[in-house]
């Protein structure tokens, strides 16, 4: 049986916002929760830049879970960017509450640059073609701007022959559609739901690895390329230059050319190997070990 102080030092902490509803029943002064994203909540809400629509049913669900998270004594969010929102969202000042903290996302996985001939028996496996090819690792979600890369490639016209590939969710018969219209179905490569070596080769492999996202609340797959010794150019929304920092080049999403124009720019060798040594230094701000520290520190106080 415990006593009274064992039992006082037991803390629980909410992994995801969605579950913000179990905050009634842990003890208020013991338990906590990481704010991940609001997409989906101003989605509800009828924010059209969250790029997130919500049904009937979610628009219910997404009030409850932000009615909760407004009672929450501690809380993490994952980026400034998704504290700010947050904030406003629960009518308080941003950082007014010192227990409501910043701490960002670590690495849930190993991610390493791949040596070149490991990397091609993966890629061997699966039948991926050799040659130059940019990476677009994500879900087929209307926010996550896949098409981009069609009309990117497309801009840069002769500059640039190689091919494109999707890791994630399948490609869809419209996004095939929209592929052969731009005439480069046959340069478009898919790879379903990657095992995590398959992963980490395209990361180690391609070009260039491209992140074009309307909005994001972290923004993993930008780090896990980095890790990976992968150039990154990717949207310039608030929260994708905070995880990125100077590791990375941007451009306007709802842009093609621009993201042409930066992609030609990555790949002159003295510019990617400088984005690439930068990438790996800012991959130490999401060591593991950081964000245990950070979390215990917050528990402490």
């Amino acid at each position: 049986m415990k006593n009274k102080n064992e039992v006082e030092d037991v803390f629980f902490h909410i992994c995801d916002h969605s579950n913000s509803m179990y905050l009634k029943v842990l003890p208020k002064n013991g338990s906590g929760i990481t704010c991940h994203d609001v997409l989906a909540i101003e989605g509800a809400l009828g924010f059209e830049e969250a790029n997130c629509r919500a049904t009937r049913t979610g628009k219910i669900l997404q009030n409850w879970i932000l009615k909760n998270l407004k009672k929450a004594k501690i809380l993490t969010a994952v980026s400034h960017n998704t504290m700010e929102h947050l904030a406003k969202l629960c009518g308080v000042e941003n950082g007014s509450n010192s227990n409501w903290r910043v701490i960002h996302n670590s690495f849930n996985s190993n991610f390493w640059p791949m040596d070149k001939n490991e990397s091609r028996k993966f890629l061997n496996a699966i039948n991926f073609p050799e040659g130059s090819f940019i990476l677009h690792v994500g879900s087929g979600l209307p926010r996550k701007n896949r098409s981009l890369l069609l009309k990117m490639v497309n801009s840069l016209g002769d500059r640039w022959k190689g091919n494109i590939c999707f890791a994630g969710d399948p490609l869809d018969e419209d996004f095939s559609k929209n592929a052969k219209n731009y005439g480069i179905c046959n340069r478009v490569k898919s790879v379903p739901r990657p095992d995590h070596h398959t992963l980490v080769a395209l990361y180690s492999s391609c070009e260039a690895f491209i992140f074009p996202s309307f909005s994001e609340g972290f923004g993993w797959p930008l780090i896990e390329a980095q890790a990976c010794g992968a150039a990154v150019l990717a949207s310039s929304i608030p929260t994708l230059h905070e995880v990125g920092g100077e590791a990375a080049i941007y451009a306007d999403p709802y842009k093609p050319g621009e993201f042409a124009e930066g992609f030609i720019n990555l790949i002159q060798k003295k510019n990617k190997k400088k984005l690439i040594a930068l990438g790996f230094e800012n991959c130490k701000r999401f060591e593991s070990q950081k964000l245990i520290k950070d979390f215990i520190r917050l528990y402490k106080k």
